[in-house]
Protein backbone atom coordinates (compact mmCIF):
# COMPACT_ATOMS: atom_id res chain seq x y z
CA UNK A 1 0.00 0.00 0.00
CA UNK A 2 1.11 3.82 -0.71
CA UNK A 3 0.48 7.13 1.06
CA UNK A 4 0.94 10.11 -1.58
CA UNK A 5 1.78 13.38 -0.38
CA UNK A 6 1.41 15.53 -3.63
CA UNK A 7 -1.90 15.92 -5.31
CA UNK A 8 -0.50 16.18 -8.86
CA UNK A 9 2.35 13.93 -9.28
CA UNK A 10 0.33 11.18 -7.60
CA UNK A 11 -2.53 11.42 -9.49
CA UNK A 12 0.04 11.76 -12.92
CA UNK A 13 1.72 8.90 -11.45
CA UNK A 14 -1.69 6.75 -11.24
CA UNK A 15 -2.84 8.17 -14.63
CA UNK A 16 0.22 7.11 -16.45
CA UNK A 17 0.18 3.82 -14.47
CA UNK A 18 3.08 4.01 -12.76
CA UNK A 19 1.14 3.44 -9.26
CA UNK A 20 -1.93 1.35 -9.19
CA UNK A 21 -4.88 2.68 -7.72
CA UNK A 22 -5.78 -0.57 -6.13
CA UNK A 23 -2.46 0.22 -4.17
CA UNK A 24 -3.05 3.35 -2.49
CA UNK A 25 -4.45 3.89 0.94
CA UNK A 26 -4.75 7.49 1.16
CA UNK A 27 -3.28 11.26 -1.21
CA UNK A 28 -2.03 13.78 1.71
CA UNK A 29 -2.46 17.18 -0.42
CA UNK A 30 -1.64 20.76 -0.07
CA UNK A 31 -5.05 22.03 -2.27
CA UNK A 32 -7.67 22.96 -0.33
CA UNK A 33 -10.46 22.16 -3.41
CA UNK A 34 -13.48 20.30 -4.12
CA UNK A 35 -13.22 18.16 -7.04
CA UNK A 36 -16.92 18.12 -7.72
CA UNK A 37 -16.64 21.97 -8.29
CA UNK A 38 -16.74 22.55 -11.86
CA UNK A 39 -14.85 25.98 -11.01
CA UNK A 40 -12.60 24.85 -8.64
CA UNK A 41 -11.85 21.86 -10.72
CA UNK A 42 -10.60 24.22 -13.70
CA UNK A 43 -8.29 26.39 -10.99
CA UNK A 44 -6.66 23.05 -10.16
CA UNK A 45 -6.32 22.13 -13.65
CA UNK A 46 -4.95 25.92 -14.87
CA UNK A 47 -2.66 25.60 -12.17
CA UNK A 48 -1.03 22.07 -12.99
CA UNK A 49 -1.31 22.26 -16.95
CA UNK A 50 1.00 24.97 -17.27
CA UNK A 51 4.31 24.79 -19.41
CA UNK A 52 6.55 24.65 -16.19
CA UNK A 53 4.42 22.65 -13.92
CA UNK A 54 3.89 18.91 -13.16
CA UNK A 55 1.00 18.60 -15.65
CA UNK A 56 2.64 20.57 -18.24
CA UNK A 57 2.71 17.49 -20.98
CA UNK A 58 -1.71 17.25 -20.78
CA UNK A 59 -1.74 20.54 -21.40
CA UNK A 60 -4.78 22.00 -23.45
CA UNK A 61 -6.02 18.62 -24.10
CA UNK A 62 -9.87 18.09 -22.77
CA UNK A 63 -9.70 14.46 -22.54
CA UNK A 64 -6.70 14.17 -20.35
CA UNK A 65 -8.51 17.07 -18.43
CA UNK A 66 -11.33 14.93 -18.14
CA UNK A 67 -9.98 11.60 -17.03
CA UNK A 68 -7.55 13.25 -14.37
CA UNK A 69 -10.31 14.51 -13.06
CA UNK A 70 -12.59 11.08 -13.39
CA UNK A 71 -9.42 9.75 -11.03
CA UNK A 72 -9.83 13.16 -8.76
CA UNK A 73 -13.13 12.48 -7.83
CA UNK A 74 -12.53 8.39 -7.52
CA UNK A 75 -10.14 8.85 -5.12
CA UNK A 76 -12.24 11.68 -3.45
CA UNK A 77 -15.37 9.42 -3.61
CA UNK A 78 -14.00 6.65 -1.93
CA UNK A 79 -12.12 8.75 0.90
CA UNK A 80 -8.56 8.49 -0.03
CA UNK A 81 -8.15 12.20 -1.00
CA UNK A 82 -7.42 14.46 2.03
CA UNK A 83 -6.77 17.98 1.75
CA UNK A 84 -6.01 19.08 5.37
CA UNK A 85 -5.94 22.61 4.68
CA UNK A 86 -9.40 22.19 4.61
CA UNK A 87 -9.10 21.56 8.38
CA UNK A 88 -7.00 24.64 8.86
CA UNK A 89 -3.84 22.49 9.01
CA UNK A 90 -1.21 22.87 6.79
CA UNK A 91 1.40 20.09 5.10
CA UNK A 92 5.28 20.91 4.00
CA UNK A 93 5.87 19.72 0.10
CA UNK A 94 7.95 16.58 0.64
CA UNK A 95 10.41 15.22 -1.94
CA UNK A 96 9.37 11.72 -2.51
CA UNK A 97 5.49 11.55 -3.93
CA UNK A 98 4.60 8.34 -2.34
CA UNK A 99 5.83 6.38 0.90
CA UNK A 100 5.33 2.71 1.01
CA UNK A 101 3.76 1.22 3.88
CA UNK A 102 5.25 -2.47 3.62
CA UNK A 103 7.07 -3.27 6.40
CA UNK A 104 9.86 -5.54 6.36
CA UNK A 105 9.15 -8.50 9.28
CA UNK A 106 13.02 -8.10 10.57
CA UNK A 107 13.09 -4.36 10.72
CA UNK A 108 9.18 -4.67 12.61
CA UNK A 109 10.87 -7.10 14.83
CA UNK A 110 13.48 -4.75 16.20
CA UNK A 111 11.14 -1.92 16.93
CA UNK A 112 9.20 -1.51 20.66
CA UNK A 113 6.53 -3.83 21.17
CA UNK A 114 3.63 -0.99 20.39
CA UNK A 115 5.12 -0.46 17.02
CA UNK A 116 4.51 -3.93 16.34
CA UNK A 117 1.12 -3.43 17.90
CA UNK A 118 0.51 -0.83 16.11
CA UNK A 119 1.41 -2.33 12.49
CA UNK A 120 -0.97 -5.44 13.52
CA UNK A 121 -3.88 -3.41 13.86
CA UNK A 122 -3.17 -1.61 11.08
CA UNK A 123 -3.44 -4.63 9.04
CA UNK A 124 -6.27 -6.09 10.71
CA UNK A 125 -8.78 -2.59 10.00
CA UNK A 126 -7.14 -3.41 6.18
CA UNK A 127 -8.72 -6.69 5.86
CA UNK A 128 -12.15 -5.41 7.13
CA UNK A 129 -12.48 -2.67 5.00
CA UNK A 130 -11.76 -4.73 1.84
CA UNK A 131 -14.55 -5.83 -0.36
Amino acid sequence: MKVGFSFSRCLADIYEKRVDPDNVLVIITRTHFDPTDDHEWQDIWNGYARPDREWQDYQGSQEHNQQLRELALELYGTGRLHQPRQFGQWVKRTADAWRDLAVDPRELARRPHSVQNAWNHFQTLWKLTQD
